[in-house]
């Protein structure tokens, strides 16, 4: 039986596919909230693709500011783009892929 965290997941990723990014991006953050860290990456991985679909929609509702030093940013946007494709591969084996 999955954990509530994976419940909260799930719906998100309903609603994300139905358009209805407002309640996707709660659920995605109720289900970080309650994870332990092990956990989290899949649920931050869903929570970003829902930001930028909602940024799609309306570049002016969301406004990404990640890191002030560059060193950072190209640190966080290398380790990002492997999470992305580690977790695209994952969702795509378990039928949970999210298209864009």
């Amino acid at each position: 039986m999955p954990h509530i965290n994976q419940l909260y997941h799930m719906r998100g990723l309903c609603y994300f596919k139905l358009k209805l990014y407002d309640f996707a991006e709660k659920d995605f953050q109720e289900a970080i909230l309650i994870s332990d860290d092990k956990s989290k990456i899949i649920f931050y991985n869903s929570l970003g693709k829902c930001k930028m679909a909602i940024a799609n929609k309306d570049p002016n509702a969301v406004t990404f500011i990640l890191f002030s030093s560059k060193k950072q940013s190209n640190v966080f946007r290398r380790c990002w783009s492997l999470v992305i494709e580690l977790m695209d591969k994952l969702f795509s084996t378990l039928g949970l892929y999210i298209e864009e």
